[in-house]
């Protein structure tokens, strides 16, 4: 997770914990227009799968919104339980 690649889309951005999802699996399947890699946490609900990351503190006024297709395009927000490392 590259910090100032995300803090020029969100100022506020702050790391807090490095975590990470069960049951996911870090896939590329998705074609990028500004020669990024585009990949998503994809639920699998096999045991053994773990995606590593950051998790971030981001000021509301900071977060992407619906209406910002371009970024939204191909991406769903959902709520996920992050176990983080203490």
């Amino acid at each position: 997770m590259c910090t100032k690649r995300i803090r020029s889309r969100a100022p506020s951005v702050t790391p807090v914990a490095n975590g990470y999802l069960d049951e996911h699996a870090l896939v590329f399947h998705k074609q990028s227009i500004d020669g990024s890699a585009k990949a998503d946490a994809a639920f699998t609900g096999c045991s053994t799968d773990r995606v590593w990351g950051v998790v971030y503190r981001v000021h509301k006024e900071d977060r992407v919104h619906k209406e910002d297709k371009p970024i939204r395009d191909g991406y769903d927000e959902q709520q996920v339980d992050v176990v983080v490392e203490s």
